[in-house]
């Protein structure tokens, strides 16, 4: 209808993203978001242990989060310039690999009480804060999967893989964000930070699936986003003063980039291996799909030479695809 309605000049986008409207907090809930110190952010120093640590183990990984907007914080430390939602979420997603130093300089008797008390405000600040913004609700819930709990069963990294892939769908993410004869409405920026986004969220689905034996929640029959490519990765990156990315970005990005688009690739084979072994009609696969789905598998450009890495971020990527990619082995169907 767009399209029929449109002079055929103008480029008609399938994003439509709506500004976000925050309205006032009540005064009640202003209350209880302090109560539970959803406003109490950490000291500078803590800060900036949390936010290297991030960037170091979470967003080679999972690059939900734009560099360049939180390229303030990493400058001078104040965390009450950035999103507090998104900062409680990266911070409990880092929690995992920082120091002893930095629960104990916050006065917590462990890590495990630090992350839950990082866990719990991020939550408190995303049921009650009237947050708008679908980027930051999608990029929260991305990084709140890695929640796991004995005490609360609900909020676990099912639920918020859900809804991350909930708010990628109603996006539009999961398409190209413009008519294909008009691309540069979008810009190749803004149009990498949405792809990253989206192939988070696909390859949470991918191994959450395998490891919780649930169905794939992303059909990729529906999409037509491209593969990522790792100038997704460094176009943020890039942006950022050499200083900062001293003291923040683990050294060979680039090869952590190029790593991240093989996970992606690897992940996508782990879908098409699920999709052939687990089918509700429980119709047995064909030697040909099996043969096919086989010289994928085996054709898939796994780099084997990680005995040449020098850095401790790329031997360990090196280590992430090799024992992702030979699980895919292993449960082949033709295995």
């Amino acid at each position: 209808m767009l399209e029929l309605c449109s002079d055929g000049q103008q480029p008609v986008r399938r994003h439509v993203l709506l500004p976000s409207h925050q309205s006032s907090l009540p005064e009640e809930d202003v209350e209880y978001l302090k109560r539970k110190g959803a406003f109490s952010v950490p000291q500078s120093e803590t800060c900036k242990m949390l936010l290297r640590s991030y960037f170091h183990h979470i967003h080679p990984l999972l690059p939900v989060v734009d560099a360049t907007s939180i390229m303030p914080l990493l400058a001078d430390g104040q965390a009450t310039r950035f999103n507090l939602l998104l900062l409680w979420s990266v911070f409990f997603s880092a929690m995992t690999f920082v120091p002893a130093t930095c629960w104990e300089n916050e006065r917590y008797a462990s890590r495990k009480q630090m992350r839950d008390a990082m866990y719990l405000r991020a939550k408190c600040m995303y049921e009650t804060s009237g947050e708008t913004d679908r980027t930051v609700l999608l990029q929260s819930a991305i990084l709140l999967s890695f929640y796991h709990s004995e005490k609360d069963l609900h909020t676990q990294p099912w639920y918020w893989s859900g809804i991350a892939i909930s708010h990628c769908q109603i996006m539009g993410l999961h398409r190209p964000p413009a008519m294909t004869q008009d691309r540069s409405s979008t810009g190749s920026r803004q149009r990498s930070i949405w792809r990253r986004l989206w192939w988070c969220c696909f390859f949470r689905d991918r191994w959450l699936s395998l490891t919780l034996g649930r169905p794939l929640r992303i059909d990729l029959l529906d999409c037509t986003v491209a593969m990522p490519i790792a100038a997704d990765l460094l176009v943020d990156i890039a942006d950022m003063p050499g200083t900062l990315a001293a003291t923040y970005i683990p050294e060979d990005w680039s090869q952590l980039a190029q790593d991240w688009v093989l996970l992606m690739q690897v992940s996508k084979l782990l879908g098409e291996v699920l999709a052939l072994s687990f089918r509700p009609n429980a119709r047995k696969p064909l030697s040909e799909e099996v043969k096919a789905l086989e010289t994928a598998i085996l054709a898939c450009p796994v780099e084997r030479g990680g005995e040449f890495r020098k850095s401790s971020s790329t031997i360990f990527s090196w280590c992430h695809i090799q024992l992702h990619y030979q699980y895919v082995s292993r449960i082949s169907p033709s295995n």
